[in-house]
């Protein structure tokens, strides 16, 4: 998962921050050092180019070969002229679609695509309450707040390279769902022992981080691949805004340990148990065709059962149904990362057809 890399940093960086806390020692300054690091992302519009993949699904053919490229030039490979030409005109073809612009309202206006748009917003929400309750409630795990931070934040690295194995053996709806909800029960077995039970709380509370980073790290992929690629970028932008809103109650639900050392972990608990229940309505994308137009996101992962899962020989009666222009953008993108010979041609979509049929 291309996220993980991102979480990694995102481990060294949480432990890191409290002994630059230690060492700068005033919260005014800590504050303008951490948050001045954020003005590297201006430079991310020159430094990252735009998705190959949604400038096809634009009809933006130029910038798409211009990319791939580039792209292939940093892999030291060679793009045949035969290869460009046809990538521009089936470029052509979807810029005369009728589905080439689509914004996340669309994604309201049909069924199939509005229940999945709701549960990634749910899942995102407590995704983030969850985690952002597990960062909070660091300080009341042991007698040093800098060296507990460190420890709890350490223990999401070898979360995110068990979170690489298991979404690509379980998948990610079963790896979103196990996750959560074992993280909610490790919270609830908190609240229920007593608050002298230190060495139990630390433990558990160890167990939760590390499964409520899981959950994060899928859960961050998820809305990727379920949207189809005309309203991904934005639809995908306002799960995560409106999730990230959970973020504003977290510091009150960690604040009621004034009350009870239970009260957070038991809200954290229901809500990730909550959570992690109605991941199952989600579709599994282990290697699915994903979306690209809406028609797409209707129809897309519609055979699944609540147990499916590629990995363990379970059947999608309706997977093997592959829209004809998808399959085309596939097998062009196969050929253009192929270690093969650079002389792979990309399939004429009438030949497409053929195989699909």
């Amino acid at each position: 998962m291309a996220n993980v890399p991102i979480m990694i940093f995102l481990t060294a960086g949480l432990c890191a921050m409290p002994w630059l806390a230690l060492y700068l020692h005033d919260w005014s300054t800590f504050a303008i050092v951490i948050h001045a690091l954020q003005f590297i992302s201006l430079s991310f519009p020159w430094v990252v180019p735009e998705s190959a993949r949604w400038l096809l699904s634009k009809g933006r053919s130029k910038e798409t070969v211009d990319i791939i490229t580039r792209a292939a030039h940093m892999n030291k490979k060679s793009l045949t002229p035969e290869l460009i030409r046809e990538l521009e005109e089936f470029g052509n073809k979807q810029k005369n679609a009728k589905n080439t612009q689509a914004t996340a309202l669309d994604l309201l206006k049909t069924p199939v695509l509005r229940l999945r748009f709701h549960v990634l917003c749910v899942m995102w929400l407590v995704i983030i309450l969850a985690y952002d309750g597990h960062v909070r409630n660091s300080e009341h795990i042991g007698s040093n707040v800098f060296v507990s931070f460190t420890l709890v934040g350490f223990v999401e690295l070898p979360a995110d390279f068990l979170t690489m194995v298991l979404v690509e053996k379980v998948g990610r709806r079963h790896t979103t769902s196990i996750t959560l909800v074992l993280s909610g029960v490790a919270c609830l077995v908190i609240a229920a022992i007593p608050e002298t039970y230190t060495t139990s709380i630390m433990a558990l509370a160890v167990t939760g981080r590390f499964l409520i980073t899981m959950s994060i790290n899928v859960g961050q992929q998820y809305p990727v691949e379920v949207l189809p690629t005309v309203a991904r970028g934005t639809g995908a932008g306002l799960i995560h805004t409106l999730g990230n809103l959970s973020g504003f109650i977290s510091p009150y639900v960690v604040y009621l340990s004034k009350i009870g050392h239970y009260l957070p972990y038991t809200i954290l608990g229901l809500v990730s148990i909550l959570g992690g229940s109605i991941c199952v309505l989600l579709p599994e994308t282990l290697n699915q065709i994903l979306p690209d137009t809406l028609e797409d996101g209707e129809t897309f992962f519609t055979g699944q059962g609540y147990c499916y899962n590629p990995c363990a020989g379970s059947r999608n009666e309706d997977g093997d149904r592959e829209l004809e222009h998808h399959t085309y953008i596939d097998s062009t993108f196969q050929a253009l990362i192929s270690t093969a010979e650079n002389t792979k041609r990309i399939p004429q979509e009438e030949e497409v057809r053929e195989r699909v049929a």
